[in-house]
């Protein structure tokens, strides 16, 4: 690893939570409050940060990542990209999950497939990508990356992938990043964004590789307000910052234990909070699994809203 490369060490968790698969972290500006996922336990976690006050709620689906919905005031109603499609959660309903758009409309796929990483572009549509679910099997080249528009229709962008991962965007929104986590180069891509069209470009260029020295593969991201990306290492227990301009690695976090770290999310005020998984895998570790906080001196860019009527 390059000498000048900035490497420090988080000793500990804010939240020993112990997820199975913890991801999809957002953080509400207007609450204060995080909120993240269980994807293989099915479960929504919201978290006090001020408080400590942490409390989850298991719903009939897998939820890979959430987003918040334009013009709602209720904290406990958003958008979700579930097992099958797209659903709004809605705390004070029995079943938790109303799909507005389902994506797999038949048995097979229904069984094999669910949704996992995404994100809401500055129009307001909602990407997020489909994987081969991991209780099926090895995972398979048959996932996809679906967009959302407003007028809650589905349509498929992108296929095929594998483990579809880091949907976000550069500031000016010219490009789309987005990693196969399966890909053997080790690789994170951008594509050319038309964000008027919301449409990718069919030539991606190669933007960074995780260098020798770092194990595992990369997972989800966030881009900060100078355009840097920064990335989850699942299986290499970091998180590393990423030139936007250069794609050279800037910094190494290392998650002390947390060997599965899967996604990170900014919280506005110079902090970020990443989500690891593993829990109860490795009767070694503490940590696997639980919520981290990091004191990183830089805010994220926006995260946007769902402007679809739901």
């Amino acid at each position: 690893m390059p000498t000048e490369v900035e490497t420090i060490t988080i000793e500990e968790p804010i939240l020993r939570t112990s997820c199975a698969l913890g991801e999809g972290p957002f953080f509400s500006l207007s609450t204060g409050k995080l909120r993240f996922v269980d994807i293989f336990r099915k479960e929504i976690h919201f978290f006090n940060p001020t408080t400590k006050d942490h409390t989850f709620h298991t719903v009939p689906d897998s939820v890979g990542v959430t987003a918040d919905i334009r013009g709602s005031t209720d904290p406990n109603r958003f958008i979700v990209a579930a097992k099958l499609g797209f659903a709004v959660y809605d705390h004070s309903k029995p079943d938790a999950l109303e799909y507005i758009a389902k994506v797999h409309d038949n048995s097979d796929d229904a069984e094999q497939l669910r949704f996992n990483d995404g994100a809401v572009d500055a129009k307001g549509r909602f990407w997020a990508g489909t994987i081969s679910d991991f209780h099926v099997g090895e995972p398979e080249n048959v996932g996809a990356i679906w967009k959302l528009d407003t007028d809650l229709k589905p349509v498929k962008v992108l296929s095929p992938i594998t483990i579809p991962n880091g949907i976000a965007w550069s500031p000016d929104n010219k490009w789309m990043y987005l990693t196969d986590s399966m890909h053997p180069d080790r690789v994170m891509h951008k594509y050319p964004f038309d964000l008027e069209a919301g449409t990718l470009g069919d030539k991606p260029e190669d933007f960074f590789r995780l260098p020798e020295e770092i194990e595992g593969v990369i997972d989800g991201c966030a881009v900060d307000e100078n355009g840097d990306v920064w990335a989850a290492v699942h299986d290499g227990e970091v998180v590393v910052q990423i030139s936007g301009e250069t794609g050279a690695l800037k910094k190494v976090i290392r998650l002390k234990g947390a060997k599965k770290v899967t996604c990170p999310v900014f919280d506005g005020f110079g902090g970020m909070y990443v989500t690891t998984a593993g829990g109860g895998e490795d009767a070694e570790s503490q940590v696997s699994g639980s919520l981290w906080k990091l004191n990183v001196g830089v805010k994220g860019l926006p995260k946007y809203e769902f402007a679809g009527k739901v």
